[in-house]
């Protein structure tokens, strides 16, 4: 298990199945709102997440993970997560149901929370991580994620 805290890190995981435990929205970049993709290219500009530089497996079963502590607010099971991977951005793709997206540009994928599963607003979202050189995934999988 991989826990980069607050701030931005940096996090290797090597060969095998790895987890990525993420404890807080905190522990993201700054929070923006995530209404269109414009802002949240201006967002990725802005750094201050997580870079993930081997993440492996993106939409396939058993592979790298995502894993998010009982304190992370709104993100407790799969049904909480929108898995169709994101490429742009213009409407609510949330449905005030999901407050996890992924979002796919530059050759990157970007993992993204919302705390009111509403992306136009609230200013309440923020990039987790960067997915260095993960892209043309179209769904994740509900494996990515794991939760304790």
């Amino acid at each position: 298990v991989l826990i980069g805290g607050f701030g931005a890190d940096t996090m290797t995981g090597g060969g095998g199945g790895n987890q990525f435990r993420y404890t807080s929205p905190a522990e993201g970049g700054p929070v923006f709102d995530a209404a269109s993709s414009a802002a949240i290219n201006a967002a990725i500009a802005a750094g201050g997440y997580d870079v993930i530089t081997d993440f492996a497996g993106l939409g396939v079963p058993i592979a790298d993970q995502f894993n998010f502590a009982p304190g992370f607010p709104n993100v407790t099971s799969t049904n909480e997560v929108l898995l169709p991977v994101q490429t742009t951005v213009s409407s609510n793709i949330l449905g005030g149901t999901a407050f996890l997206f992924s979002y796919d540009t530059g050759g990157n994928t970007y993992i993204i929370y919302d705390g009111n599963g509403n992306n136009l607003n609230g200013a309440d979202s923020s990039i987790l991580a960067k997915l260095n050189g993960v892209t043309g995934i179209s769904v994740q999988s509900a494996f990515d994620f794991t939760f304790i």
